[in-house]
């Protein structure tokens, strides 16, 4: 959808990133839990389906996955979903289901493989900035302890400070709680991917999250930036 600078500005086009924004509202009250189960159940069973048994060179092998993995690389880090998705693929350590919101994100990345983060929409002072880190910046990670970033990792800054990079994650201040009730998700998708990817990603977000919350709305979604990609869905 069209760029909109109240919610966002993009000081990192020369990255080749999308990042993509959706605003959700009036999760309220208990989820619907048996559904949120069988979601769990029927993209664990996609993903040991699609990457079971098949070894190394199937995730080698996976577009989505490569774009992520160069950009990681360049830090001489792994991308960690990838190791999520090895893991689910072998049945191990189910997505934990306590906080309906992040759990739906958890099985969103699983599904798409594509990085993302949930805020509090209401701990979320707008508009938010992304940019490339210089080493000036700092996060204060989940958990209380801060991080410097990494010279050319991309984050996410609010008028209070950083609240994720693609290297460090999430930040405290920021983060989805089990009282909850408006959330921000947010992601960074590399070069090679594609536009096409990012928005089928986020109509399954949006779905999901309507199934377990019915009387949830969206209040906005955003894609900044500009890429044409050919990965595969």
């Amino acid at each position: 959808m069209n760029d909109d600078s109240r919610v966002a500005s993009f000081d990192a086009a020369s990255s080749g990133f999308l990042c993509g924004f959706l605003h959700v509202s009036g999760c309220s009250g208990e989820a619907d839990r048996p559904v949120l189960e069988r979601l769990r159940a029927t993209i664990g069973q996609e993903v040991r389906e699609r990457w079971g048994g098949k070894g190394k060179s199937a995730f080698r092998e996976d577009s989505v996955l490569e774009a992520y993995r160069r950009f990681y690389g360049r830090f001489g880090n792994s991308y960690f979903v990838q190791l999520q998705l090895e893991t689910a693929a072998k049945g191990e350590k189910p997505i934990p289901l306590d906080i309906p919101l992040v759990s739906v994100m958890f099985l969103g990345e699983l599904r798409h493989r594509i990085l993302t983060a949930t805020h509090d929409a209401l701990s979320v002072r707008l508009p938010v900035s992304i940019g490339e880190a210089d080493g000036t910046h700092v996060i204060r990670r989940m958990g209380g302890a801060e991080r410097a970033l990494k010279p050319g990792d991309l984050f996410m800054a609010d008028g209070d400070g950083v609240i994720s990079s693609v290297l460090a994650g999430p930040d405290e201040r920021t983060r989805v709680t089990e009282r909850t009730t408006d959330a921000i998700y947010t992601t960074y998708v590399p070069p090679g991917i594609g536009d096409h990817v990012l928005a089928a990603y986020l109509d399954d977000l949006e779905g999901m999250i309507a199934s377990i919350y019915p009387a949830s709305r969206i209040d906005g979604r955003w894609i900044l930036g500009t890429q044409n990609g050919e990965a595969n869905a």
